[in-house]
């Protein structure tokens, strides 16, 4: 039997077919050595499946922890992303609502002089009142397009009439006017800039299917309105009337 398992173990079952301890074998224990071979036959097929099966096992986990690791480090860079966009723009909502409470001041100065044009004083006040009234970062960005708009209407009234500008009150609120919105256009810069990433990274494989899993969409830049691109004379096209004591 020793002899058997050797030449099963060494693959020589030609060479003991013919070998002189072969023709000397019993019937049984022929019998008994070719169920013993084909059994061990049978082991090496198990064995190869086995082990073909584990090596795909382990490819399939190697594949699914780096998808994982993909779609963590996605989730990881938009949530990043968002947080500066959120944070950008609170730090441009401050310098609104800081301009928008200068606003009553500006127009009350402004009303104390006879004459004065209360068409552009209703429209800036109306765009005041849109911006406390906007919900979401889209609206208060419109509403404060058309401040920004208006709020050079009424300053150019100061710098087209001497009686006016002379007084100290509107010259400290137009120079604070003027700095929040030098502020406003600074942070303008960042605010678009994390949005522009966002933007792109939201469409950009892997991290759209993150992005779909977190539902977020396209951002909405902070554009400067007509007139700031422009950068027009604010003295050109005003109401023609005096303004007195």
């Amino acid at each position: 039997m020793k002899k058997l398992s050797n030449a099963i173990t060494h693959g020589s079952i030609l060479k003991d077919l013919v070998s002189p301890d072969w023709l000397g074998f019993s019937h049984f224990r022929k019998v008994f050595w070719v169920a013993s071979v084909v059994d061990h036959l049978s082991d090496e097929t198990l064995v190869g499946e086995h082990m073909a099966a584990l090596f795909f096992l382990i490819f399939l986990g190697v594949v699914a922890f780096g998808v994982a690791v993909m779609m963590i480090s996605s989730y990881n860079g938009l949530v990043s992303l968002k947080n500066q966009i959120e944070r950008a723009w609170s730090n441009i909502d401050v310098i609104l609502k800081q301009r928008s409470d200068e606003i009553p001041q500006l127009i009350q100065v402004i009303e104390q002089y006879a004459g004065y044009e209360s068409g552009l004083l209703k429209n800036l006040a109306e765009t005041r009142s849109q911006y406390g009234r906007a919900q979401d970062v889209g609206q208060k960005i419109k509403a404060s397009q058309e401040m920004s708009l208006a709020l050079q209407g009424v300053i150019a009234i100061g710098e087209a009439y001497p009686a006016l500008k002379a007084n100290e009150n509107f010259v400290q609120l137009q120079s604070r006017v003027s700095g929040l919105e030098s502020m406003i256009s600074d942070r303008r810069e960042s605010y678009n800039e994390a949005v522009t990433n966002f933007n792109t990274r939201i469409l950009q494989f892997p991290d759209v299917f993150a992005a779909r899993m977190l539902n977020y969409s396209h951002q909405e830049l902070f554009h400067a309105n007509d007139a700031e691109r422009l950068a027009p004379n604010l003295k050109i096209n005003l109401p023609s009337f005096k303004l007195g004591a």
